[in-house]
């Protein structure tokens, strides 16, 4: 079935320049988005008052069709549906079950090859709650906005109590301005230096306070695992390597290998490529991260469904 024109327009919106775009982002989000890093002691009362005032504190949805809906649908694809509940709901679960049990193996007598492949279980799923928040963002995981906002909030916070208004507005503008000083996902004009892009991506994140919201926010979780007798050595292989170890999972397959050639591709608007990885490892490499073309494409589309477009498209 082929695309057709009207397909590629706004539905909702019209189209601004870039620097409109900034500002209506700026306005919106300034307000919360500093007020934000207030939350986290009020963990629950944050998250019910973002859920249930979306008009307040997801004002950038209202650009949000600016990047998304400009792109053209592939046929036959609608957007969420309740298996992306289930799967965001499973992948919480999960993360937190595989948390448990790390914190409940006696390394004392475990073989080592568990521990091991216990560390790999656990970042696996730890980067299973950015995907969720990544699906949030997007508005994939459901129609309801108070819904995408819960898990947001939700798996922003678990992951490393990151702010998730900051978070959006980052994630929007990199959709929105790929490759360009004004992505704040790209190292331009350095895009093969790994080490410096990884610094100067993760500052752009732990800017403004962030940084010490992450530290002291697990720093008071550590102390009161410490106070239930979990050993300090389990907390460190299945909950703190993990974490740091996604983020470096998260770079690579979504940030580095997509976004590095963008020099060469500069014909094409997304500044991205895609791994020509199997489906089955690329899952395991990051959730399909690597069909990253894709994902910029149709950003709409479940993580899920990114190999299908992925191979349609080499088709």
């Amino acid at each position: 079935m082929p695309l057709h024109k009207e397909d590629m327009l706004p539905k909702a919106f019209p189209v601004v320049n870039a620097n409109d775009f900034k500002t209506t982002l700026s306005q919106s989000t300034s307000s919360w988005a500093k007020a934000e890093y207030l939350g986290y002691p009020l963990f629950s009362v944050g998250i019910a008052s973002r859920i249930f005032h979306p008009e307040q504190t997801f004002k950038v949805s209202q650009v949000h069709h600016l990047t998304d809906q400009t792109q053209a649908r592939p046929p036959s694809e609608s957007r969420c549906s309740f298996l992306d509940i289930v799967l965001a709901s499973s992948l919480v679960v999960l993360w937190l079950a595989t948390l448990i049990g790390g914190f409940r193996i006696s390394l004392d007598h475990a073989p080592l090859v568990v521990t091991v492949l216990g560390m790999f279980i656990r970042t696996f799923f730890h980067t299973g709650l950015f995907i969720v928040t990544h699906e949030s963002i997007h508005r994939n995981i459901s129609k309801h906005c108070f819904i995408n906002n819960f898990f947001g909030y939700l798996t922003s916070y678990l992951y490393a109590f990151l702010a998730y208004g900051v978070l959006a507005k980052n994630h929007r503008l990199h959709h929105r301005f790929p490759g360009t000083q004004q992505d704040p996902d790209s190292a331009y004009p350095n895009k093969n230096n790994y080490f410096l892009w990884y610094f100067r991506f993760m500052n752009n994140y732990q800017a403004d306070g962030q940084a010490w919201v992450s530290v002291i926010g697990m720093a008071i979780i550590f102390c009161i695992l410490i106070s239930f007798h979990i050993p300090v050595l389990n907390l460190l292989l299945f909950w703190i390597i993990p974490m740091i170890a996604s983020s470096f999972q998260l770079f690579i397959f979504g940030i580095f290998l997509p976004h590095r050639r963008g020099d060469s591709l500069n014909l094409d608007r997304h500044q991205a490529s895609s791994t020509n990885l199997p489906v089955l490892w690329s899952f395991i490499a990051c959730y399909h991260f690597g069909y990253h073309w894709e994902h910029h494409q149709y950003p709409y589309l479940s993580w899920y469904r990114l190999p299908q477009a992925h191979f349609e498209r080499k088709a």
